[in-house]
């Protein structure tokens, strides 16, 4: 904050000849040029600060319109930003005391001080206030973007509110929760992901209008409070539209063309007994609806949503007792070598039991976990139950369980340890484990992610690139990362019966993944016919209902 050139002094003093010994002291010691105004009641110095700034206000306690601390109560309430020096007739340091805690940055005692001491105090008392109003703005503000954070925008929000008891209007909240923001930290590391959160939130003030708010609240998540007095359900789903479109734009950061996209949660109220937070979890839960709409999506908050908003939470919950209990529930799906149908190995399917008795569906497990942090300890209760039952068929044997992992866990800096561990708990040699990733979820270029692959491949641990067809980059997958088998997407497989086109495709994909010395295992066979048509492109293993569902006991259909 720059030095004004010439300082303001507000002096609020009702004694004709303290004001005169005062403005004598500050002339003798003046070192910086400054100009003074006088004013003798409380409500004049509110009245003047409204029409023109201080740099500091020099304030008697007892005023005709104001008794002790009135005045300066009263003067910080509606000026918190101007430093205040309290002069008194009295010496006793508990009303000093007082006044600083009332709000002033100093007390001086009339008749013992000079000028030197009185400038001294007016410094002081600007270096103090600059100093608080620097850490109340970084209580209140998001370091990185300068946004408020979440303690500013939900005070705001109460004071639209209590706005609304008074005057008639519509108070508006978006939860903006950034698409694919994931995939940047991951891929292109943190420092692009910060530029990126950096480059949305200007993105966000550009798109607002002056009475609008916006905040960060987390990593990439934002809300807006959009709070004009016209306001109505057409002009506030305007303000989404024009953050949708403004966020689709490409980002240049570091060379790199980043895109990301938000999907926008959006709640109104015009009643001012609604809470603040109370709006935005109903916005929040609007966004997730969003979300599962496409990327750059806007959705309006209904009631069906706070049900799906609370049974999140109690699915969160439930994940949390399903780790910590080992109770997660694996069904088995049998890999069958498609020359012979005998039983290779299975694929655990993952589930955990609910409270009411149901089993939550592998694809929902995912999602949850991935957006509440769990996917790592998640992946080891799978992992360590899939062993389990997999020692309890009997026999060193060949055959193998599969088990679908995050990239997350095998890049956790510990991952071969723990597996190895696993292994080594339930006695099973390391290459009847076979590890699936799925395609659409890798990152060829993450250097951790490789150097674990490479390490489980030493010890004898089997990959799988899973959901082949899925992903984006395939070949850069396969040549960056040290797969053994390629599990072929089902839509794959389904198509094989549809066209000479479609056979050719999954022809191509057998041959590639023989030449890159890779066996391929087809997902999802229905019909005897796929059998055939795989077998006749060397396709060397299959799984699906053909065979048998995930079921406990992994047995094949009679």
């Amino acid at each position: 904050m720059a030095e004004p050139t010439s300082l303001r002094v507000l002096l609020v003093e009702d004694s004709e000849f303290d004001a005169h010994l005062v403005l004598a002291q500050l002339h003798a010691a003046a070192l910086v040029p400054y100009t003074t105004r006088h004013v003798v009641r409380a409500a004049d110095a509110r009245e003047e600060l409204a029409l023109a700034p201080a740099d500091c206000v020099l304030l008697d306690l007892n005023l005709p319109d104001a008794k002790g601390l009135e005045g300066l109560v009263a003067l910080v309430a509606s000026h918190p930003e101007v430093p205040v020096v309290v002069l008194s007739g009295s010496d006793e340091a508990s009303i000093g005391a007082e006044a600083v805690q009332a709000g002033a940055q100093d007390y001086l005692t009339k008749g013992e001080i000079d000028g030197r001491q009185l400038w001294r105090a007016i410094r002081y008392a600007m270096e103090r206030k600059r100093a608080q109003l620097m850490l109340s703005h970084q209580a209140m503000h998001d370091a990185m973007t300068g946004l408020p954070n979440r303690v500013l925008f939900l005070d705001r929000l109460r004071l639209a509110l209590e706005r609304l008891a008074r005057q008639r209007g519509q108070v508006s909240v978006l939860y903006l929760d950034l698409d694919g923001f994931k995939w940047v930290n991951d891929s292109l590391g943190h420092d692009v992901g910060d530029a990126v959160v950096v480059e949305v939130a200007n993105r966000l003030r550009a798109a607002l209008r002056p009475y609008d708010t916006a905040a960060r609240i987390g990593g990439d998540e934002f809300l807006v409070l959009a709070d004009a007095p016209e306001d109505d359900e057409k002009a506030t789903i305007g303000v989404a539209e024009r953050i949708a479109q403004l966020l689709a734009e490409p980002i240049r950061v570091q060379d790199a063309e980043v895109r990301v996209s938000a999907s926008i949660g959006i709640t109104w109220t015009s009643s001012s007994q609604v809470s603040a937070t109370d709006l935005v979890r109903d916005a929040d839960a609007a966004m997730y609806r969003a979300k599962a709409l496409g990327k750059n999506r806007w959705a309006l908050f209904d009631e069906s949503m706070r049900k799906a908003a609370e049974r999140r939470l109690h699915l969160v919950n439930d994940l949390h007792r399903v780790i910590e209990s080992g109770s997660l529930v694996l069904h088995h799906q049998p890999v069958v070598d498609l020359a012979t149908e005998e039983v290779v190995g299975w694929e655990a399917v993952p589930y955990w039991p609910l409270e009411d008795g149901t089993l939550l569906a592998p694809a929902e497990l995912l999602a949850v976990a991935e957006e509440h942090g769990l996917v790592v300890p998640a992946g080891r209760a799978a992992l360590d139950s899939a062993l389990a039952w997999l020692a309890s068929k009997g026999g060193s044997g060949e055959r193998y369980v599969s088990v679908n992992v995050s990239p997350l866990l095998l890049s956790h800096p510990d991952a071969v340890a723990d597996v190895e561990a696993v292994l080594e708990r339930h006695g099973v040699q390391p290459e009847r484990l076979h590890l699936e990733l799925a395609e659409s979820r890798l990152i060829a270029q993450d250097a951790a992610l490789r150097d674990r692959l490479a390490d489980l491949c030493k010890i004898g641990v089997r990959l799988t690139m899973d959901d082949y067809g899925t992903g984006a980059s395939t070949l850069a997958h396969l040549k960056e990362l040290p797969f053994d088998l390629l599990k072929v997407d089902r839509s794959f497989v389904r198509a094989l019966q549809r066209s000479e086109p479609d056979r050719r495709v999954m022809q191509a994909v057998v041959a590639m993944a023989h030449h890159l010395g890779l066996d391929v295992v087809a997902d999802g066979i229905e019909t005897t016919r796929q059998v055939a048509l795989l077998r006749e492109m060397g396709c060397r293993f299959g799984q699906g209902p053909l065979y048998g569902p995930a079921s406990p006991s992994g047995e094949l259909l009679p």
